[in-house]
């Protein structure tokens, strides 16, 4: 412990003493050499080596003290170390490697200065020079050139040098001195007339003027007092379209220490992917030795706080749970063998059967969770609380008497039915004893007689004792006969007392109470206990008997002897059942009232700042950010395309700081109608091929490019680009790729991807251009294309707005959106207001108005709030590309993470189906709150936006079977999520597992709510939760005159109202039903005929493909900038 503090007086004095040997180790084989040089404590490494500490004592995984003192960079105790500067660890890494990797210039040329092996390889065949080239280490790259490292050495698992490792982690100046033999690093310059953007974080583009480059919060700035391992595991993500065509280390050495903190991990691209053996297992724990003692929960908040989100090891924050979820799956439905599925229901993949045996298991668990709840509704008070109509004395007399056919009897204070005659004949009644307490003609029960020990003078347990008839009757009986007809007639009811009776009363009749039973001393009269008891009239003596031990001794014989009766109340289990019921409604009371007061109080509070504009916004156009408003259509008619490119030209927004970005998903009819609306400015390029969203062939795409021009209705021009996915040659002939123009009629729905293909193909070239990352033949004509339309470089897109095809969006809507951007540079993605555009068009509109409405005054502007809006729609948000940090350009919406989880094509089970096939925005929004939980997702209501809703009702119902399952996907995946804020009751986990756990019981929610009524109207006890129901609608009324000010949304409200057995019955059992069904349908009326994305999602095994067509399916050419600005030139010079 002195020596990992550098306490060098204490561990002189320790060894000095003689009571410890210098060379012991730990339980990780770390000798106290190890870790004075970790704590890089120059006087600790003399005392210990003057005693005689070993210096080439390696620890459980080879490492030497030398190794810890290269890796924290003491070049200071290096030298004490010399002798191990050769020595190698458990995975062959000298100490100049460990030094070379972190950066440790001074280290590394002590260890130089030492003799340590320059060109030693580790186990995967890396030098030092390799790890300095891989991380961009200049000066310790021409440090070991200097000493003779070798720049031809090649990793044994990739064949790599160490040129290419720099080359493929972005580090393009280390490159060209490993190439150019020390020569100063080359710039390319393009060729004339070209605008070659800066893409990357080496040379990021200056800040715009005019905008305010905020700095990190100031707990971002901390240091972490943690070290982080060495060569953290790069992840890939598998079937990813980013791991086909690879993703650029995000990290810069020149970045500033905010922008690393705020930067998502690296992910890998091709060639990291091919070394990611070499880099991620040389994780060693040695490595955080020296590190000062923390207890554990400060080491976790203070890894929350500092240290970035972690990446991804799958794509899935569930990934753990699909093992365990898969062999529930098959245990829930082992019933049904695969060959009746294969037969009987046409399941004839394995993957179809796998989705429907998913779908029953998640069914299963929806009912049992319903069954929960229907539980704690009803079935607890039905088990723990049975009330009874209760029976005073005088009802007893007045109602059950011999005039009455219904006759009864009480027995030490029990009812008991004799209306039968056989039962009168049986126990001896005469007519006067009806309605009457009987006691003293019946001995008690053998059972409640042997609980009492001690029994008056002269009495026995076969003795008739009781209160009501005053001394023991003639007509006494213990017969076991009659007392089995007595046990026949016993009724679950009591003979009741009110307080009252025994308070006011209870001196002059002898009554008093214990635990809830109530007692009479007149059948005690005359005996022993009779005085001890006549001080207990008229009171409740369950206190005076628990602290008197008489009384205790006493207590079990009243039951046979004194008991009259039982006093009215509720019995333990009504006031359990009732306790659980007012807390469930508490609980959810609460929740409705805060989120209705957030809401109210987001509406009037900071609404109105979120999208403020200013007059700087009002400024020359060069002073405004850019925007690239993407549309992705499919079959939309020209009058619904035109709406919808004219509403974001009409925009007040500079039409020079707005590029139109549509992309056509392989609908012919529309590709003819966008070519005829935009003017080209440049010749069309060919189809232009790159990595889809799909399987098999389809896992390919090819799309064309047109540059041009969109001239509005009102005659302002918009720079527009314009992408048509027109598919592969054999998806275009309808042949192999080998088929000529003559063959036969393309592929029906040739390009066809989906919208997430669409989207991945603006993010995954923003993603290119901004980190500098080779690209795609597509990408780089989208980089020409945007250079020449918008004269910028594609990293000053600083904002995506994303519009959908069949949206309009307010004159102010982009302003509003860009104005809470600046505002607040911590947002990454907001959305503003959808209304319902064709809202009286037919009754199946009419109720989808309050729908929208309340989704987003209530919903989104409570989450808002918090900075955690679940769901940006696709049908209008803005995100951020990315956040200025200083000089350097983090990837925001276009991490690596980001777009590798959002293109995963790992999609082999039910839930990643859902997530990344039927609710593609929701997902994104997933994934951009799990990789960044200390950013913004926010409302902004003022940037309105009209979208048409559908018109029929199946039409509704299959949209909403894709939102509703899409919604408890994506639920279960947030709640996996444990960086959102807030903790506990009190945090965006509980409300979303409120919300997951509210859309698993919708169905049965509407069933209760009709139960709750129809028991109101026949005099039921339901006030409690009836009073729950009315208060949301009422709340929610009030929420609308409160923040739209609108009556009007109240004759919507009652049109949803009487609509809600559609929304929450039908709709969200035909969607648990179909959760299989991962087709899209038809979500709108087309204009060009055909339908909507209506892609077979059938968990069916991947396509085959011949070997023809295995040929046929050429690689997608990666290039960088550069490289291809030289092939252009070249091809240009050719011809």
């Amino acid at each position: 412990m002195a020596c990992r503090h550098g306490a060098h007086r204490m561990a002189r004095w320790v060894v000095q003493s003689g009571q410890v040997a210098v060379n012991d180790k730990d339980a990780h084989g770390n000798t106290a050499l190890h870790h004075a040089a970790a704590a890089g404590s120059v006087a600790c490494v003399d005392v210990l080596a003057a005693a005689g500490a070993r210096v080439l004592a390696q620890n459980s995984e080879g490492a030497t003290a030398l190794h810890f003192a290269a890796y924290r960079g003491h070049h200071r105790a290096v030298g004490r170390l010399r002798a191990a500067a050769g020595v190698r660890d458990a995975t062959g890494k000298t100490p100049l490697m460990l030094a070379a990797f972190r950066g440790r210039t001074q280290a590394v040329s002590a260890l130089l200065a030492c003799g340590a092996p320059a060109n030693a390889q580790d186990a995967a065949g890396w030098t030092a020079l390799m790890f300095a080239a891989f991380t961009g280490r200049i000066a310790i790259c021409r440090a070991l050139l200097e000493a003779g490292a070798s720049r031809d050495v090649a990793a044994r698992a990739t064949g790599q040098r160490a040129a290419d490792l720099a080359l493929d982690a972005g580090y393009y100046e280390v490159a060209d001195i490993l190439r150019n033999r020390h020569a100063e690093p080359r710039t390319p310059s393009p060729p004339a007339g070209v605008a070659m953007p800066s893409l990357g974080l080496l040379h990021p583009p200056p800040p715009l003027s005019g905008l305010r480059t905020p700095g990190a919060p100031a707990r971002l700035r901390r240091k972490s007092r943690h070290r982080p391992h060495m060569m953290a595991h790069t992840p890939t993500t598998k079937g990813s379209r980013l791991g086909r065509q690879s993703a650029l280390a995000a990290k810069s050495l020149h970045a500033p220490a905010e922008a690393k903190l705020d930067a998502a991990p690296p992910a890998a691209e091709s060639a990291a992917d091919r070394i990611r053996d070499v880099v991620s297992r040389a994780s060693l724990s040695y490595m955080s030795a020296g590190t000062p003692v923390q207890r554990r929960g400060q080491q976790r908040r203070q890894r929350r706080l500092l240290e970035p989100a972690s990446p991804y090891k799958h794509s899935h924050s569930s990934a753990w749970i699909q093992p365990w979820w898969r062999g529930f799956a098959l245990a829930a439905t082992i019933w049904m063998p695969s060959i009746v599925l294969r037969k009987a229901l046409g399941k004839e993949t394995p993957g179809m059967r796998q989705a429907w045996r998913e779908k029953l298991a998640l069914c299963l668990v929806i009912a049992l969770v319903t069954a929960a709840a229907t539980f704690v509704s009803f079935g607890l008070s039905l088990l723990l609380c049975h009330p009874v109509d209760p029976v005073s004395p005088r009802a007893l007399a007045a109602r059950h008497n011999a005039t009455f056919a219904d006759r009864r009897i009480a027995v030490r204070g029990r009812i008991y039915d004799v209306s039968r005659p056989d039962a009168a004949r049986a126990l001896g009644l005469r007519d006067g004893d009806f309605g009457r307490d009987v006691s003293a003609l019946f001995a008690p029960f053998p059972e409640e007689a042997a609980r009492c020990g001690r029994w008056p003078p002269g009495q026995s347990p076969r003795s008739c004792l009781g209160a009501g008839a005053g001394a023991p009757s003639a007509r006494c009986t213990a017969a076991a006969p009659v007392l089995a007809a007595l046990r026949q007639s016993r009724t679950a009811a009591w003979v009741t007392y009110q307080w009252d009776d025994v308070l006011r009363n209870g001196a002059r009749d002898g009554l008093f109470v214990h635990n809830e039973f109530v007692y009479s001393l007149r059948a005690a009269n005359g005996t022993a206990q009779h005085l001890l008891l006549r001080r207990l009239a008229g009171t409740d003596a369950t206190l005076a008997v628990a602290a008197s031990r008489a009384l205790q001794e006493l207590a079990p014989c009243w039951d046979v002897q004194l008991r009259v009766g039982r006093i009215e109340g509720t019995t333990p289990g009504c006031v359990l059942t009732s306790g659980i019921t007012v807390a469930v409604t508490a609980v959810l009371s609460t929740m409705i009232l805060i989120k209705m007061a957030c809401a109210v109080v987001f509406d009037w509070a900071f609404s109105l700042q979120l999208g403020k504009t200013t007059r700087r916004f009002a400024r020359a156009a060069t002073r405004v950010p850019l925007v690239l408003a993407a549309v992705t259509c499919y079959d939309e008619s020209e009058a619904t395309l035109r709406a919808t490119l004219d509403s974001i030209a009409l925009a007040n927004y500079a039409s020079t700081r707005k590029l139109l970005l549509v992309v056509a998903d392989g609908g012919a009819a529309t590709a003819g109608i966008l070519r005829r609306m935009v003017v080209c400015t440049g010749p069309p390029s060919a189809p232009l091929p790159y990595p889809a969203v799909g399987e098999g062939p389809r896992a390919f795409n090819a799309a064309e490019v047109i540059p041009g021009t969109y001239t509005g209705t009102s005659g302002i021009v918009v720079p527009c680009i314009l992408v048509i996915k027109v598919g592969t040659a054999r998806e275009r002939t309808g042949a192999g790729a080998g088929a000529g123009a003559a063959a036969a009629a393309a592929t029906p729905k040739a390009g066809n991807r989906g919208k997430r293909d669409s989207q991945l193909i603006v993010m995954q070239w923003l993603r290119s251009a901004l980190m500098n990352d080779r690209l795609t033949p597509l990408e780089f004509a989208l980089c020409r294309a945007a250079s020449m339309l918008a004269r910028a470089e594609p990293t000053e897109l600083e904002y995506l707005l994303v519009v959908d095809a069949d949206t309009t969006i307010d004159i102010e809507c982009i302003p509003r959106m860009v104005a809470a951007m600046e505002r607040d540079p911590t947002v990454m993605g907001l959305c503003g207001e959808t209304r319902v555009a064709n809202k009286r068009e037919s009754w199946v509109t009419r109720i989808q108005v309050y729908e929208y409405y309340i989704s987003h005054h209530l919903s989104k502007a409570f989450e808002s709030l918090w900075g955690g809006v679940t769901c940006l729609p696709g049908c209008c948000s803005m995100y951020r590309v990315f956040a200025r940090k200083g000089a350097a350009l983090v990837p925001l919406l276009v991490a690596p993470e980001v777009v590798a989880a959002y293109s995963s094509g790992d999609t082999h089970t039910l839930h990643q189906k859902n997530l990344l096939e039927l609710g593609e925005d929701r997902y994104l929004t997933t994934v951009l709150l799990r990789a960044f939980p200390r950013r913004k997702l926010v409302y902004v209501p003022r940037a309105v936006c009209r979208t048409a809703v559908p018109t029929s009702l199946p039409v509704l119902v299959s949209q909403r079977r894709r939102w509703i399952n899409s919604t408890i996907h994506n639920l279960f995946e947030l709640v996996l999520v444990r960086d959102l804020c807030g903790a506990f009751c009190c945090s965006m986990r509980f409300l979303v597992l409120m919300d997951l756990l509210g859309n698993a019981v919708l169905p049965a929610s509407v069933v209760f709510c009709y139960y709750l009524v129809v028991a109101a109207l026949l005099g039921r006890p339901v006030a409690m939760p009836l009073t729950l129901v009315g208060l949301a609608f009422a709340l929610q009324a009030t929420m609308i005159l409160a923040t739209t000010r609108r009556v009007s949304y109240i004759y919507w409200m009652l049109i949803y109202i009487a609509a809600l057995p559609l929304w929450n019955l039908v709709m969200p059992l035909y969607a648990f039903w179909r959760f299989d069904d991962f087709s899209w349908g038809r979500t709108r009326p087309g204009g060009s005929g055909g339908g909507g994305d209506d892609d077979d999602g059938a968990m069916s095994a991947t396509a085959f493909i011949t070997a023809d067509e295995r040929l046929a399916l050429e690689p997608v050419p990666l290039m960088r900038w550069r490289d291809w600005m030289q092939q252009q030139g070249d091809q240009q010079a050719t011809q």
